[in-house]
């Protein structure tokens, strides 16, 4: 049953994703993933189309605890299906910018 359950999805959906990592000096990273889903029947968006996703990523580790981080996203599909700043209207690509900081604690030290 679980098997034929595996074959109809990936008859269905097929997808890849790659990135890149970099170390900057001084505490910097860099990032760069990629992502692709074919979506033959709409089982996750609804129609049958190519989604893709591009990200550039840089990272500053400000102390052990706290990092500061800036995206910028890019989003292309093969159909409409992104909401722009225009209501009742949709889109074929969406780009996003975003900034956060990201503080953490425990006791856990050294690589996750």
């Amino acid at each position: 049953m679980n098997f034929v359950i595996l074959l109809t999805l990936l008859q269905l959906i097929s997808g890849s994703r790659t990135s890149r990592a970099g170390a900057l000096a001084h505490n910097w990273n860099t990032g760069a993933p990629f992502e692709c889903l074919h979506d033959r029947r709409g089982l996750f968006s609804g129609s049958t189309q190519s989604l893709k996703e591009g990200t550039l990523v840089l990272d500053h580790l400000l102390t052990p605890l706290f990092l500061a981080r800036a995206e910028y996203r890019s989003n292309r599909s093969e159909q409409p299906v992104f909401l722009p700043d225009t209501p009742d209207t949709l889109v074929h690509a969406q780009t996003t910018a975003t900034l956060a900081l990201v503080h953490w604690w425990g006791t856990k030290q050294g690589t996750w």
